[in-house]
């Protein structure tokens, strides 16, 4: 981690995304992310322009996405109810 001074003494928003992220992702899904961020964090633009509005519409536009896709899935599991009778009873 990073050493203490004045101006980061207190957690830093990075550092709650990471502990979010290393409580709700696999190891391998953790460390793609982290990679990211980290070329990020060294000028890496993948493709973006400097202040591009495009990057935070791509964001919650592939989270709607996810989130329909998950919705979908979890809506086509079907409970089912077992009657006794017939020639079982």
């Amino acid at each position: 981690m990073s050493t203490k001074t004045k101006h980061n003494s207190q957690i830093s928003d990075l550092h709650k995304s990471l502990k979010l992220l290393s409580q709700q992702l696999t190891f391998k899904e953790y460390k793609l992310v982290a990679n990211t961020m980290f070329q990020l964090f060294s000028g890496n633009k993948f493709g973006y322009k400097d202040f591009d509005p495009m990057f935070n519409f791509d964001v919650y536009f592939i989270y709607d996405i996810n989130k329909q896709k998950k919705l979908k899935k979890q809506a086509s599991i079907l409970q089912f109810k077992v009657i006794r009778g017939g020639k079982t009873a």
